[in-house]
C-alpha cells in the first residue's frame, strides 16, 4: 500500500462492508479469496460490478496483491466486522 496508512472500516460503504464480510467468510471456509465471478454470483451482480467493489477495497487498503498479482487481504491486523 503506497501511503502506508492503516485502513479504516469507517471508509467503506455499506455494500463494500458486505463484500468484505463475504470475503472473510469465504476465506474462512476455503482458505482463499473467491473468484470475481463468485462474488458477482453471490451478490446477484455482473462480474464487472464485483470487480469494481474489489478494486474499491484494494484502493482503500483492505486488499492488496501478492507477487503474482492475485488479490489477498492486506497484512494489517483487522478486526473481523460482525
Amino acid at each position: 500500500m503506497p501511503d502506508h496508512k492503516r485502513p479504516s472500516f469507517e471508509k467503506l460503504t455499506d455494500r463494500q462492508t458486505e463484500v468484505y464480510r463475504y470475503l472473510v467468510e469465504f476465506f474462512e471456509k476455503n482458505d482463499q479469496l473467491p473468484p470475481t465471478r463468485e462474488v458477482g454470483r453471490h451478490f446477484g451482480i455482473l462480474q464487472n460490478g464485483a470487480r469494481s467493489h474489489l478494486m474499491a477495497l484494494e484502493r482503500k487498503g483492505f486488499l492488496d496483491r501478492n507477487k503474482l498479482g492475485r488479490l489477498r487481504f492486506s497484512r494489517y491486523p483487522y478486526p473481523i466486522i460482525e
